[in-house]
């Protein structure tokens, strides 16, 4: 438990003060700030923004907290100053959610597992540590504080016998602020409405749920709706429109594919790098298929298991969603593991039980994981020149593949792993959502 604690506080310090990020995004977020703070224009109006309105607020708040707007905002020099403030403001604003999100962490394992305390402590710091260069130069730390944040208050109102609601709308409301900031939890609320549906006190604990939901995900879009009209829904269109993202699964077949033919070249579209070629839309009718396949498939496991403990079957299904989810979408940006690894590793805690040897293979397996990430991007993401032989997307060339099939292959190597971690964690949750457990993780 020291020693897990310690590893975390250190890293931390050399994330948030020694390491120089490469590849961040918040040149890109400040550039949204800079735009509506100082030059008065009005967001998801005057311009796009790809995030909902909970991230948005987050990108804003770091402008809004470092002074008002800028007296002369076509000023160079203010502008890099500001740049500069604001880069330090939203840092240390992940890095405050990471320390939360990490007490979460260990509040969970304590209640769920005591005995595994130490090494889950120690996988999570290590696991996200290799992950620096996105940790606090992303939003998905939030994404991370916002489930662990639903799966504690989860887990506390399963062992409440006092009947209060406080714990079910503390739960549904991190789960509601966390599909209205990243869509992606959308995938873990079924289940314990579900739970809730079914379980005792339905119809008190059922409408504070729904309440707390419906007010996680709607306060943010009707508020950002009443100051920036339609637009707000502009994130929805532009994140269906995204392609293959050349560090999916679906990538990883389509390169394995081309050496049989049919042709692939990278795309730079949306914000993200892509995989072109005959197969894309294949591939993306084929990640819809598997994540409606996925999500139905679950629910109706939910609603047919036998078995009284369904919020522990709820609390399971749900994390098994939302990480099943990461390798079955078409889109796998490298900070999707900053929050996808954690959940990997309460959900095999969970299915694991007793069998230490599983657990520590899994916490290998989540460290290998993100180490193959991190040698990815940002290390040899980025095609420059013959300078970076072993790069992977060409950037400002004329070239429509890097010269080398290693980072292909290194991603593939990657995603076979956490597609056999997906696989092995569904077949240890078959039978422990058909037992009864003793509450919800």
């Amino acid at each position: 438990m020291i020693l897990a604690v310690a590893l975390f506080l250190v890293t931390r310090w050399v994330v948030l003060v020694e390491l120089e990020p490469i590849g961040s995004d918040v040149e890109h977020y400040f550039s949204f700030v800079h735009q509506a703070v100082d030059l008065r224009q009005t967001p998801y109006d005057a311009f796009e923004i790809e995030y909902p309105p909970a991230a948005w607020w987050i990108i804003s708040a770091a402008r809004h907290l470092n002074g008002p707007p800028l007296a002369n905002p076509d000023d160079a020099g203010l502008v890099a100053a500001s740049q500069l403030d604001y880069t330090r403001t939203f840092r240390q604003g992940m890095a405050l959610l990471d320390l939360a999100a990490f007490a979460l962490f260990a509040a969970i394992v304590r209640r769920r597992r005591p005995q595994a305390l130490g090494l889950m402590l120690v996988t999570y710091a290590a696991a996200t540590a290799l992950l620096g260069h996105l940790l606090y130069d992303r939003l998905d730390t939030g994404v991370l504080f916002l489930l662990m944040a639903w799966m504690y208050a989860w887990t506390r109102r399963a062992t409440d016998r006092s009947g209060s609601v406080g714990w079910t709308a503390a739960c549904y409301a991190a789960l509601g602020l966390g599909i209205s900031y990243k869509v992606v939890p959308l995938l873990a609320a079924p289940f314990p409405l579900l739970a809730d549906w079914r379980g005792p006190g339905r119809a008190r604990h059922f409408a504070v749920a729904a309440a707390s939901l419906i007010a996680g995900i709607g306060l943010p879009l009707v508020i950002q709706y009443a100051l920036s009209g339609p637009g707000v829904f502009g994130f929805l269109t532009y994140q269906s429109e995204r392609g293959i993202e050349v560090e999916s699964l679906y990538a990883s077949l389509m390169a394995l594919v081309s050496l049989a033919g049919p042709s692939i070249a990278i795309s730079f579209a949306h914000g993200g790098t892509d995989l072109a070629g005959p197969l894309a839309p294949v591939m993306k009718i084929m990640s819809t298929a598997a994540l409606a396949l996925l999500e139905g498939g679950l629910i109706l496991w939910m609603i047919l298991r036998p078995g009284r403990d369904r919020a522990a079957a709820a609390g399971q299904l749900a994390c098994f969603a939302v990480a099943a989810a990461v390798i079955l979408s078409p889109v796998l940006s490298p900070q999707y593991f900053i929050w996808a690894l954690p959940l990997i590793l309460l959900l095999a805690m969970e299915v694991a039980g007793g069998d230490r040897r599983a657990m520590i293979l899994t916490a290998a397996a989540a460290i290998a994981i993100a180490a193959l990430t991190t040698w990815v991007f940002p290390y040899h993401f980025y095609y420059r020149d013959e300078s970076t032989p072993l790069a992977l997307a060409p950037i400002l060339m004329d070239r429509p593949l890097p010269p080398s099939p290693w980072p292909f292959i290194v991603l593939g190597v990657r995603n076979a792993a956490y597609l056999a971690l997906i696989v092995w964690l569904g077949r240890r949750l078959a039978p422990a959502v058909m037992a009864d457990s003793r509450d919800a993780p």
